[in-house]
C-alpha cells in the first residue's frame, strides 16, 4: 500500500482563486481582463500535485505497476466528469447550433486530450468571438495537461532511482522549462493560437510546479523558502488578473512565478492561509474541476439563448454551482474513489470504453445527423442559410465556394485569380484580407462593364507594412504583400483600378492608421505612372454579438443589446481612420477613399438585417453577398462625389 501524499488544503484554496478568476473573465473580460491566467495557476498546481503524488510511488512500485497506478488515477480523476459534461453539452449544442459540427468535433477531441490540437488546426483564437459559442473550447487546457503526462511519468521513473540521477532530472526539467518559456514568448506575437494551445509552449508552467515540489525535498531550502510572505504574494497574484492584455506575456510569467511562490509560502500560517482554507473557499477548490468544466458550457448555452447581459448572470452563477455540485457529488467524487475493477488494466479499459461510447454518439450527431437535431428544423423554422452557407464556404458540406479567397498565400494563385479573362476590358483588381472580399459584390455593382478580379487572404493578412505583415506568418502575409503588389503592377494598364480593403476593428489600425496608410499611399504612387487609380475601402464594423446569437428563434432573446451597435458610436470610433485616409488621398493624386461601413445601417443603429429583412452578417465581421450588393449604389455615389469618373474612365 502506497502512503498518500499529505493533503494541503491551501492548494484547494488556490484552485478556488483560479477557477473564480477564469469564470469572471469568461463572463465579462472588461471586469477581469487577465482572469484567464487562472488556467496558468492550475497548470502550476497540477505540476506540483502530480510530482508530489508520484515521488512516493516511484521507489515502491515496479515500472508496470507505477505506470498502471499513475494512469488509473488519472482516468478515474478526469474521465467520468468529462464524459458526462461532453455528452450533456453536446446534446444542447446539437439542438441550438444549426451547424454544430465544429463544436462536437472539439468535444470528441476533448475526450481524448486532443482539443488543443484540434483548435490549432482550426486556427482558433481563444480571445476571439468565434470561439465563444463552442461549449468545449475551454478543454484545451486538459489536452495540454494530458499530453504533458504522457511523457512526465516515464521521465521521472527513469531518473528517480538515485540522488545523482534525480539531480540530472532536475537539470533536464529546468532546461525543458527554459526552452518552453522561450517558445511561448517568441510565438505569442506571431502565432497566438500556437503559443496558447500547444503543450510544448505550456510545459514550463507545469514544470514550474514540479520543480517547486522537487526543491522541497531539500529540507534546508524548503525551510528557508517557507519564510516567503504569503499574503503579499496572494495580493500580487490577484492584481495580475487585472492586467491589460497588451501585457499578456509579462502577466503570464508573473502569475506562474507568484503561484510557485505561494505553494511554498502557504505552508506557514498567516492571513492568506486562513483566507484560502475558509470553508466556502475550500468547497470551491474541491469542486473546481467540475466547476471549470461546467461554467463554460453554461456560458456558451446562454449565448445561444438568453445572453450574458446583467440579469442573466444572476441566473447563470447559481446554475454553474448547481451543476458542478451535482457533478462533484454524484460523478466525480464517487467514481474517483470507487474500485472499478481489481484488475488495473481492466479499469483503463472501462475508461476507454466510456470515452469511446460518448465519442461514437457525438460522431453520429456531427456526421450523418449533422444539423438534423437543430431546433429550427424540429419546430419548422428551418436553417438560417446565411450562417450555414457563407460566401467562402458551405459549412454543411465543407465545400469551399471561393477559390480566390485563401487561408495561406501561394504564388500559383496569382495567375489563376488575377489574370483578366478579356484583353479588351478594363479590370478592377481587389486585394487585401477577407474584409476586402466582403465588398466584392459592391465593387462589381459599382464598376459595371469592368472585370472584377480578386485575390484575398484570411487570418488578418492585408496590405500591411512589412513589420506588421511579418506577424502573420501562418498566412505567408509578407510574401503575399510583396508578390501581389509586384504582380498587379506588372499586369495593370491605363484605366484599371486597384481596390484595397482591410479589417479595421482590431488592435490600433483604426485609431493609429499612419503606418498602414503610408503603405497604401506608396502602392498608389507606384501605380500612378501606369494611369491606374487606387481605391481604398474601409472595413466592416459589426455589432458585438455573433449573428448566431441574434437569430429570430423562439428559444433566443433576439433583442440582446449586442445584436446592434449605435451608428454614431461607429462613426466616432473610425473617425481617426476616415480623416487620415482622406488626407492620404491628397498626397497621391490617384488615391481615392470610399467608406462603406455605415451603408448598411439605419439612421440610428447598425443591426443584423436590412430594412427588407435581408441578413447582413455571416459571422462577426463578414457580410452576406446580398448585403454587399446593396452597398454598390453607395460606393458609386461616394466615387462620384470625388469626381472619380471622367470620360467614362477612372481619373483624378
Amino acid at each position: 500500500m502506497v502512503r498518500a501524499e499529505a493533503y494541503r488544503p491551501e492548494i484547494d484554496g488556490l484552485r478556488a482563486v483560479a477557477v473564480l478568476a477564469v469564470i469572471a473573465n469568461h463572463l465579462d473580460r472588461s471586469v477581469l481582463p487577465s482572469g484567464h491566467l487562472g488556467v496558468d495557476v492550475f497548470f502550476v498546481i497540477s505540476g506540483y500535485v502530480i510530482t508530489a503524488s508520484v515521488l512516493p510511488r516511484v521507489r515502491l512500485l515496479n515500472f508496470r505497476e507505477f505506470l498502471l497506478d499513475f494512469y488509473i488515477r488519472r482516468v478515474k480523476r478526469l474521465v467520468p466528469a468529462l464524459a458526462v459534461f461532453v455528452l450533456v453539452a453536446g446534446a444542447f449544442i446539437a439542438l441550438l447550433d444549426p451547424f454544430p459540427r465544429m463544436s462536437l468535433r472539439t468535444g470528441i477531441a476533448a475526450l481524448f486530450g486532443l482539443s488543443n490540437l484540434y483548435l490549432i488546426r482550426q486556427a482558433a483564437d481563444y480571445f476571439a468571438a468565434s470561439v465563444e459559442l463552442n461549449p468545449f473550447v475551454h478543454t484545451w487546457s486538459l489536452g495540454v495537461e494530458e499530453q504533458f503526462y504522457l511523457l512526465f511519468p516515464l521521465a521521472i521513473w527513469t531518473f528517480a532511482s538515485g540522488r545523482g540521477r534525480m539531480r540530472t532530472f532536475v537539470a533536464l526539467l529546468v532546461m525543458v522549462a527554459a526552452a518552453s518559456l522561450a517558445c511561448f514568448v517568441l510565438l505569442y506575437d506571431t502565432d497566438k493560437p500556437l503559443a496558447y494551445f500547444l503543450m510544448p509552449t505550456r510545459a514550463w508552467e507545469l514544470a514550474a510546479g514540479s520543480l517547486v515540489c522537487l526543491a522541497q525535498r531539500d529540507g534546508e531550502r524548503a525551510a528557508a523558502a517557507r519564510g516567503l510572505p504569503a499574503t503579499p504574494l496572494l495580493v500580487l497574484l490577484l492584481a495580475s488578473f487585472f492586467c491589460p492584455l497588451r501585457f499578456a506575456v509579462e502577466a503570464t510569467v508573473a502569475a506562474v512565478a507568484l503561484t510557485a511562490g505561494l505553494i511554498v509560502a502557504l505552508q506557514g500560517r498567516g492571513l492568506a492561509h486562513r483566507a484560502l482554507t475558509a470553508a466556502p473557499v475550500q468547497y470551491l477548490g474541491k469542486t473546481s474541476y467540475s466547476l471549470y468544466l461546467w461554467h463554460w458550457g453554461v456560458i456558451s448555452v446562454a449565448r445561444w439563448t438568453i445572453g450574458l447581459e446583467g440579469w442573466s448572470v444572476l441566473l447563470l452563477l447559481p446554475l454553474m454551482l448547481a451543476l458542478s455540485h451535482a457533478s462533484y457529488r454524484f460523478v466525480e467524487r464517487p467514481l474517483r474513489h470507487a474500485t472499478w475493477s481489481r484488475v488495473g488494466a481492466r479499469t483503463l479499459g472501462y475508461g476507454a470504453g466510456g470515452l469511446a461510447a460518448v465519442a461514437s454518439l457525438l460522431l453520429v450527431v456531427a456526421g450523418p445527423l449533422d444539423g438534423w437535431l437543430y431546433l429550427g428544423r424540429l419546430v419548422g423554422t428551418g436553417d438560417p442559410q446565411h450562417i450555414v452557407r457563407t460566401w467562402w464556404k458551405d459549412l454543411r458540406t465543407g465545400r469551399s465556394l471561393d477559390a480566390c479567397h485563401i487561408d495561406a498565400f501561394e504564388t500559383a494563385t496569382l495567375r489563376r485569380c488575377l489574370t483578366r479573362p478579356s484583353e479588351g476590358r478594363a479590370a478592377v483588381f481587389l486585394i487585401g484580407d477577407s474584409h476586402a472580399r466582403n465588398y466584392a459584390p459592391a465593387v462589381a455593382g459599382a464598376f459595371r462593364g469592368m472585370e472584377v478580379l480578386h485575390l484575398t487572404v484570411g487570418r488578418g493578412c492585408a496590405l500591411l507594412p512589412a513589420a506588421e505583415a511579418a506577424r502573420v506568418p501562418q498566412a505567408r502575409c509578407a510574401q503575399y504583400n510583396a508578390e501581389v503588389v509586384d504582380y498587379v503592377a506588372a499586369h495593370v494598364r491605363e484605366g484599371d483600378v486597384v481596390a484595397i480593403g482591410q479589417r479595421l476593428f482590431e488592435k490600433d489600425r483604426a485609431t493609429n492608421p499612419g503606418p498602414y496608410l503610408a503603405n497604401v499611399t506608396a502602392i498608389a504612387r507606384r501605380l500612378a505612372d501606369r494611369g491606374v487609380v487606387v481605391l481604398l475601402l474601409d472595413g466592416t464594423a459589426p455589432p458585438k454579438l455573433d449573428p448566431r446569437e441574434c437569430l429570430d428563434a423562439p428559444w433566443q432573446v433576439a433583442t440582446k443589446p449586442g445584436c446592434s451597435i449605435d451608428r454614431a458610436a461607429v462613426e466616432a470610433a473610425f473617425r481617426p481612420f476616415d480623416e487620415a485616409a482622406r488626407l492620404a488621398t491628397h498626397t497621391a493624386p490617384n488615391l481615392f477613399y470610399a467608406p462603406l461601413r455605415t451603408g448598411l445601417c439605419d439612421e440610428r443603429a447598425c443591426g443584423q438585417a436590412l430594412a427588407d429583412g435581408t441578413p447582413i452578417w455571416h459571422d462577426r465581421g463578414h457580410i452576406t453577398e446580398k448585403a454587399a450588393l446593396a452597398l454598390a449604389p453607395r460606393l458609386a455615389a461616394a466615387l462620384a462625389e470625388q469626381q472619380f469618373w471622367a470620360e467614362g474612365r477612372p481619373a483624378r
